[in-house]
């Protein structure tokens, strides 16, 4: 945020980062070609750290772009139509390429995630090209933006945009402490198939897709911020419908990730126009995108470093509850 609002071509800043980014996360597959076999978790480490750097260079000057570009009116339901398209790309390829990698036997895995790895940098860098196409907005600011390091502070003396950034950090964190389990408690404690699981995710991402289209609609008439008073509290009970499976029943897996993908669609949804009404106009955006990513960002690294802590803590831990027994996860 400090250069930003110095680059004169913030379009060819944004595709350059981005072919930064598609190059060094193409590149894991070179690991087991140019390290060592004990330095192949260093080196994985290392490069999707560069990959991410550029990803996270890019991304306050791109979402100053979107904000400059969808209308106010709209952006509720720009943001469920890119995030169903996201959602239905991710779920093809995720089947195709699942599928495509077990047609290898398991001494030839590697050579499968080589084509899977280079298709994918390919597709991604293929993926710049209307982007280069589409203008980046003139500012209407003429005053010199600021550039020091007292400009950064200056998203956390706005009120509104502290406590919405606060917000949602907190919220960001809160999911992370259990997010990465539920995979792991629905494999080793629910013994539930890979099979079912897919089938299980399939229903969170079709009501996913069908909230972002209601939803929208919703947020674009009352705005964001009644929605999101709506499905917290709601949003914040449904772990609790987890706890009451059983390896032997466990039928309110799927009504749990249905109801998640009813509720946390609207939550999704109403984010973006949320933050981008509290920006103000002009160059100032780019420091606000990356305050608002730097915060959320670190607390939503937290969340996961402080489930496994507890996870590890809990271990063992059994409570019986009204003849129902709950495990640690």
């Amino acid at each position: 945020s400090l250069v930003g609002p110095r680059i004169k071509r913030k379009k060819r800043f944004v595709i350059s980062a981005g072919i930064g980014e598609m190059l060094f996360r193409g590149s894991l597959i070179l690991i087991p070609f140019a390290f060592a076999e004990s330095s192949y978790l260093g080196a994985m480490i290392g490069l999707v750290a560069a990959s991410l750097l550029f990803a996270y260079l890019l991304s306050p000057i791109y979402n100053t772009w979107m904000v400059n570009t969808i209308p106010e009116d709209y952006r509720a339901r720009f943001t469920s139509q890119q995030t169903i398209v996201r959602t239905l790309a991710a779920t093809l390829m995720g089947f195709t390429v699942g599928q495509f990698v077990d047609y290898f036997p398991e001494s030839n895995r590697q050579e499968a995630f080589i084509y899977v790895f280079a298709i994918g940098t390919a597709v991604g860098l293929l993926g710049f090209l209307p982007i280069s196409r589409a203008p980046y907005p003139q500012e209407t600011e003429t005053d010199e933006p600021q550039t020091d390091l007292r400009s950064l502070l200056e998203p956390l003396r706005n009120r509104n945009f502290r406590w919405a950034t606060v917000f949602f950090g907190s919220w960001t964190l809160a999911l992370g402490i259990s997010g990465p389990l539920y995979a792991v408690f629905m494999l080793e404690h629910l013994k539930i198939s890979y099979t079912l699981i897919s089938l299980y995710n399939a229903i969170f991402m079709v009501t996913s897709i069908v909230g972002y289209r209601g939803w929208a609609v919703l947020v674009d008439r009352f705005g964001s911020k009644p929605v999101l008073q709506m499905l917290m509290l709601p949003a914040a009970l449904l772990p609790l419908l987890w706890v009451f499976n059983t390896k032997e029943s466990h039928y309110l897996v799927p009504v749990a990730l249905f109801l998640g993908g009813v509720l946390f669609s609207g939550i999704e949804v109403s984010i973006d126009p949320l933050r981008y009404g509290l920006l103000p106009r002009g160059e100032k955006r780019i420091v606000y995108l990356a305050s608002w990513s730097t915060f959320v960002s670190l607390l939503g690294a937290l969340g996961p470093l402080i489930g496994s802590i507890l996870s590890r803590y809990l271990r063992g831990v059994q409570v019986d509850v009204g003849g129902m027994s709950f495990a640690h996860l």
